[in-house]
């Protein structure tokens, strides 16, 4: 007896979906990889309604598992080709928009982000109506719009990702962050922005728990202080938070404490900070670059030595890791498995701007001071901070010393920093070392100083009030 050839049917792709659910259920996403090769397209070439239905779902579940293996460009395919067909809508972004649809563009976004495609990953975005924006949409259209320097629509998403949850403390924190760095460039008071007072007053209003409300104001406050190099009342805050918490068991509070005191040049008090949030999670790589960079300019080898295995036992895929071991070979004078271990940090995370400020340390030390400015300049883009500057800096000022003349590039850095981060004595002395290069400026280094400082006063005492 004659038997037709198999084929899989609808009813077929359907459970083969089902199973590949399964899978990813499971954490099988090797598997549910090698499913979606064997059955999925992005572009199939049927007209059947339910095939293609059929199909596109695969294709969903396909994607999923391609971006928990970091095949984002392949898994952007097949969401835009799943977008394209179950909603083929007009470009008026409508009012009513399904739950589903906003989570797939969220999904689509994430890959255009990872992919450095900021511009579309925005407008894929802005096509989702408030009414349907996600916490996670909130926080994604923060951090994108903030990249591209968009600052007020950042400030708007993350407002209303705390509006939507007044927990989201990763949007709380980046208010800080930017509330901070407003308060240190402009003259206008901190009043007016709202998460100054957002969680006094939700904790007033009852909307949450008054004592959470107490914390979580005392911790906005610690990073706007810390943000705007107010650093002592940056301490006083932190303590503040754990006074509340009624611990010394806060990992956040001890690190951030540590990294303020390493600010401030309290090498032994933020080694001493370090050390307890160890104690607290031994297991958490958080800042711990930054106790490298400690313990190296302490000369600690032994112990610098024991917390790298101790990290790499840990994970192998931070860029702080692999920042720790560039210390430890710095520390032991050899620069040039540093440089290496800098460059495989990047490569880990190319959004890590510790990463390049190290990596230009090092350079420095090699005598390369062109590639040193420009590592500092990339770490400037992604984060404006002074050790990027002092650093620019330093290199601008080492090739004028050689003879060719950088001052004017100098010195744009210099004020640079000044602009971006008034409230900071280094960016005083910053100033000064390049003055300091002509001279004829000497006398003007002493009257640049002084007024500075006469500046800086003034600015802390109207702080006060």
């Amino acid at each position: 007896m004659e038997v037709d050839d198999p084929k899989v049917s609808v009813d077929g792709l359907a459970g083969i979906e089902r199973q590949m659910q399964q899978l990813m259920r499971e954490e099988q996403y090797e598997s549910t990889v090698l499913l979606g090769d064997m059955f999925c397209c992005p572009s199939p070439a049927s007209t059947d309604k339910q095939f293609l239905q059929a199909i596109h779902a695969l294709n969903l579940v396909f994607a999923d598992a391609l971006v928990h293996m970091k095949e984002h460009k392949r898994a952007l395919r097949y969401y835009t080709s799943c977008l394209a067909f179950q909603y083929p809508k007009d470009a008026a972004a409508p009012d009513d928009m399904s739950t589903a649809e906003a989570s797939l563009r969220l999904k689509i976004a994430k890959c255009m982000h990872v992919l450095d495609d900021i511009p579309s990953a925005i407008q894929t975005l802005d096509r989702v109506p408030a009414t349907a924006r996600s916490i996670g949409i909130h926080m994604l259209v923060g951090k994108l719009n903030l990249m591209q320097g968009f600052t007020r629509k950042a400030e708007a998403a993350y407002l209303a990702a705390i509006q939507a949850n007044p927990y989201a403390v990763e949007a709380a924190l980046a208010l800080a962050e930017i509330t901070g760095k407003n308060e240190e460039r402009k003259p206008n008071p901190l009043d007016e922005s709202e998460i100054v007072h957002l969680y006094t007053e939700l904790g007033v209003n009852e909307v949450i728990d008054p004592t959470d409300a107490a914390w979580l104001q005392s911790l906005v406050d610690a990073h706007i202080q810390l943000h705007s190099h107010q650093l002592e009342y940056a301490l006083e805050s932190l303590e503040d938070v754990e006074r509340v918490l009624g611990t010394t068991q806060s990992l956040h509070c001890h690190l951030h404490r540590a990294k303020v005191l390493m600010d401030l040049e309290r090498p032994e008090q933020a080694m001493a900070a370090f050390v307890q949030a160890r104690k607290c999670d031994a297991n958490s790589v958080l800042l711990m670059d930054v106790f490298a960079l400690v313990l190296k300019q302490s000369g600690l080898t032994m112990q610098l030595n024991s917390l790298v295995r101790d990290l790499f036992r840990i994970s192998e895929t931070k860029p702080e890791v692999w920042l720790a071991a560039a210390c430890y070979s710095d520390l032991k004078a050899d620069r040039p498995a540093a440089l290496q271990l800098c460059d495989r940090a990047i490569a880990v995370d190319p959004t890590y701007a510790r990463s390049y400020v190290f990596r230009g340390y090092v350079l420095l030390a090699l005598d390369r001071p062109e590639y040193a400015i420009n590592s500092f300049s990339h770490a400037t883009k992604l984060d404006k901070t002074i050790d990027a500057y002092e650093g620019m800096g330093e290199g601008l000022c080492g090739i004028c010393l050689k003879g060719v003349d950088k001052y004017m590039e100098a010195m744009n850095v210099a004020r640079l920093a000044l602009m971006y981060m008034p409230h900071s004595p280094r960016a005083y002395l910053l100033l000064g070392s390049v003055l300091s290069l002509k001279p004829d400026s000497r006398d003007k280094v002493l009257d640049e100083s002084l007024l500075v400082s006469s500046r800086a006063h003034r600015g802390d005492t109207a702080s006060l009030h």
